[in-house]
């Protein structure tokens, strides 16, 4: 970064640029800065976000940083995306070199592309449907509770069914 100030670089504006794709996985563009530089080395993904995020604060951990910035859906998310992400580029390299061919190496980079996308997208999504699927679950194991759960679902999906299976448990006990 020219001027030293992270905010006004390139590559933050590269990230800037992508934000809204990253917001459809809950991701900022420190996040989509992280997976373009891991296109040079998956490694770069870590030290990346400890420069993005851990600039000037001291004492506290990038783990602790990251979970004040993710939720858990946003975070696998990005860990879904970083695994099916762009080959780093000795990588890319070497399927071009296998291929002899630049139009099969931009195809598979491009498939890839998109399946990693697409899993991250589906990924924070599925986050809902799970919460969903989950209170259908409960309504089959326990039916007692069916007028119940729909009225806490309405309210808060992911507590109801934590409520459902502690009174199961209490009702059990009796």
């Amino acid at each position: 970064y020219p001027g030293g100030d992270i905010e006004s670089s390139l590559l933050a504006e590269v990230g800037r640029w992508m934000s809204p794709l990253g917001k459809l996985m809950g991701l900022d563009w420190q996040m989509m800065v992280a997976l373009l530089t891991s296109v040079v080395r998956k490694e770069n993904t870590i030290p990346t976000l400890a420069v993005l995020y851990a600039q000037g604060a001291e004492g506290i951990g990038l783990g602790e940083v990251l979970a004040q910035h993710l939720s858990p859906a946003a975070a696998l998310a990005f860990l879904a995306v970083q695994i099916l992400f762009l080959p780093c580029v000795a990588t890319v390299s070497t399927l071009h070199q296998e291929t002899r061919s630049w139009g099969w190496t931009f195809l598979s980079i491009s498939i890839l592309f998109v399946i990693s996308m697409g899993a991250g997208i589906l990924r924070v999504k599925d986050e809902k449907l799970l919460q969903h699927l989950q209170a259908e679950a409960a309504v089959l194991v326990f039916p007692k509770a069916r007028h119940q759960l729909s009225r806490q679902v309405m309210l808060a999906p992911g507590r109801a069914v934590k409520g459902i299976h502690q009174q199961s448990s209490i009702q059990e006990r009796q």
